[in-house]
């Protein structure tokens, strides 16, 4: 219709209305665009394991999944912010000697997620969408008193509201001891498959 309208007019009669026009068309334009909803993180690249932890292979980019991060944006680390009805007493800061792991990546209905620290800590895991709504946490105390060790974690991934079929999720976890919350975090994506071969996953 604006382009009707202008063709009518004869050439710089009414430059002013045209330029009104014109602008708010454009603005239109922007304000649809700024609408539009974007991610508040990116979830891609997927470090694949079979049902045991078996190493499968890398789908995507390989950037760290499952490593600790010491630089989660403010809004990542809130993600840890909420009441694990867990003490802090006799827990300290401690070495962690194994990368978390997270099996069978992809999954359907279940995924287990291995822990490991040389002392107590409270470990915390959050699993969100691309726009971090938190669709699963949980928290456990865990320590073994100055020698390595390893716990496992079990999350119920059926849902598939919250899980559907070919979706991509992200892993939050963190460690805590007293007087040092979430002193250690880091995250994993995770992919949700209800197909037998890895192939056809993605």
């Amino acid at each position: 219709m604006i382009l009707l309208f202008c063709g009518r007019m004869k050439p710089f009669k009414y430059p002013f209305i045209l330029a009104v026009l014109c602008c708010s068309f454009f603005a239109c334009k922007k304000s649809d665009n700024k609408n539009t909803p974007h991610s508040a993180i990116t979830i891609q690249g997927f470090l694949l394991d079979d049902f045991n932890g078996n190493y499968l292979g890398q789908n995507g980019p390989a950037d760290s999944d499952w490593l600790f991060r010491p630089g989660l944006s403010t809004a990542e680390m809130a993600l840890f912010n909420f009441d694990t009805q867990l003490s802090l007493d006799n827990t300290t800061m401690t070495t962690i000697p194994y990368n978390v792991a997270a099996f069978p990546n992809p999954s359907s209905v279940a995924q287990i997620y291995d822990f490991s620290c040389y002392d107590s800590n409270v470990i915390k895991l959050v699993i969100v969408d691309s726009n971090l709504n938190v669709l699963k946490k949980t928290a456990i105390k865990w320590g073994s008193g100055g020698r390595p060790g390893g716990k496992t974690v079990q999350i119920d991934l059926s849902d598939k509201l919250l899980f559907p079929d070919h979706s991509s999720r992200r892993a939050y976890f963190s460690y805590s001891a007293k007087d040092h919350p979430d002193y250690k975090a880091g995250y994993g994506d995770i992919r949700i498959c209800y197909g037998t071969a890895v192939s056809g996953c993605f």
